[in-house]
């Protein structure tokens, strides 16, 4: 088996010598408090949970022959999951034209992770709620806060944030001088 055993279990022994159909009185299936196991290629400490398959022959039986009983440990690696989250901009929210993006996939424990790219959006306004009407601007959206292959080891919410600078506008004055007696000198504009 890949994992072996948990180390904090030992197999029971029965001693006593039987006559035969004597009834055999079977020990309590084994359990493990044993939050993880080794994995054999790598060395590493994988979370997890030991289950026993009980043994394999009733309490009470009637023994003929010499007999082993027989039970399997069985290690379930802890699997993990990945959700996204995005932060609205505080003014505008979010653009309408973009999903957040799901990730079903069922990770193992330090599975590497396929970050989703970042988001885009080709909206150019957004909704002010104080004007009561659709502004222009340009949507930006932060990376996501983690990075592309990372080793998951947990369930996991990668962040994200949409902020909105909605477009802004100069005003610039300019003076015609007069044709014939130009600007006065003692004005700057």
């Amino acid at each position: 088996p890949k994992y072996g055993s948990p180390t904090d279990v030992t197999v029971p022994t029965d001693t006593t010598v039987y006559d035969y159909k004597n009834k055999v009185d079977v020990k309590d299936n084994l359990q493990s408090s044993q939050a993880y196991a080794y994995d054999p290629g790598t060395g590493k400490q994988i979370p997890g949970t030991w289950s026993f398959t009980p043994w394999d022959k009733p309490d009470g039986f009637e023994i003929t022959q010499d007999t082993m009983i027989t039970g399997a440990w069985k290690f379930t690696p802890n699997t993990y999951t990945v959700t996204y989250d995005v932060d609205d901009d505080p003014a505008y929210g979010s653009p309408t034209d973009v999903t957040v993006p799901t990730d079903t996939t069922v990770y193992d424990y330090e599975d590497p992770v396929d970050v989703k790219d970042d988001l885009k959006s080709a909206q150019d306004y957004a909704y002010d709620k104080n004007l009561g009407e659709n502004v222009p601007g340009s949507w930006s959206f932060t990376s996501w806060d983690k990075q592309d292959g990372f080793e998951i080891t947990e369930n996991t919410t990668i962040k994200g944030a949409w902020s909105f600078p909605p477009d802004t506008y100069t005003v610039t004055y300019e003076t015609e001088d007069d044709p014939k007696y130009g600007s006065p000198t003692d004005v700057t504009v």
